[in-house]
């Protein structure tokens, strides 16, 4: 056992930082929901993402990644990038209603749908193909962006909450909480 009096720290004290977690209401999302933007604008996309994630639960960086052969009629089938786990995720109809728009968004300019390209095109490169440093630098400043974009979307919609990516993975629990998303859901995420 050591002595304390000898321990140069012992009378050092950490304090934690306290951090809240920021969730937004239901009346928030719908807000966000609601907000008329232009489509496929970047803020559109910066929206969609967020919805995304409040409704599905999946992290930005899955989300960003995220391949049409991920997708199925049923479910969302990813490995997640943080915790190389794979995970199943039941398609929630709101989810099913931004992958659709995307879908017909390819299709009405001339496209198809190819199950190796990204749902949401974010990202300029394919991640698979670079470094995992290189991967997580362009993941981290996609990132960036939309959480910059995410602080306008809050300021045209009236809501006073420090908007992020992050945010809307706490929105989703609050959402289960609240009934609005399958319960199957929340232990796996």
């Amino acid at each position: 056992d050591m002595d304390e009096t000898g321990n140069p720290f012992h009378k050092v004290k950490f304090k934690r930082e306290q951090t809240d977690r920021i969730f937004l209401e239901l009346d928030e999302i719908h807000k966000i929901k609601n907000l008329k933007l232009r489509f496929q604008s970047p803020l559109y996309d910066a929206r969609e993402i967020f919805l995304f994630e409040c409704y599905s639960g999946i992290r930005v960086s899955d989300i960003l990644t995220l391949k049409w052969r991920n997708i199925s009629d049923k479910e969302i089938t990813i490995r997640m990038r943080k915790t190389d786990k794979y995970l199943s995720i039941p398609l929630q109809n709101y989810v099913k209603s931004i992958l659709e728009k995307r879908r017909q968004m390819v299709e009405n300019n001339g496209g198809q749908i190819c199950p190796n390209k990204y749902v949401f095109n974010i990202l300029k490169i394919d991640v698979d193909n670079i470094s995992a440093y290189d991967a997580l630098n362009a993941i981290s400043s996609a990132t960036a962006i939309i959480n910059r974009r995410l602080k306008r979307i809050a300021a045209i919609a009236g809501i006073k909450k420090n908007l992020s990516t992050h945010v809307a993975r706490h929105s989703f629990a609050r959402m289960l909480v609240t009934g609005d998303v399958n319960l199957s859901v929340i232990k796996e995420l």
